[in-house]
């Protein structure tokens, strides 16, 4: 692959989880709305527990996006 073409492909990459990243905030500030309800109840703390998961996702997915966008820009340095 031609480095042009690596680098634009990391960018994709980073522009992918910068999407992951809005989606992640919208996951813990669910969990936080859900844990600051004024009626706090185990429906609440079920709801806070599925955002939280999905937030952790959303973080192994960007981790996931970033390694891949970082080695190819490394081999783009190569």
């Amino acid at each position: 692959m031609s480095k042009p073409t690596q680098v634009r492909t990391a960018a994709v990459l980073l522009t992918t989880a910068s999407g992951e990243a809005h989606k992640l905030s919208l996951h813990l500030a669910g969990a936080v709305n859900s844990l600051r309800a004024p009626a706090y109840d185990l429906e609440a703390a079920q709801s806070a527990y599925e955002d939280i998961q999905a937030a952790a996702e959303r973080l192994r997915t960007i981790e996931r996006i970033m390694t891949e966008a970082a080695d190819g820009l490394a081999r783009v340095e190569a």
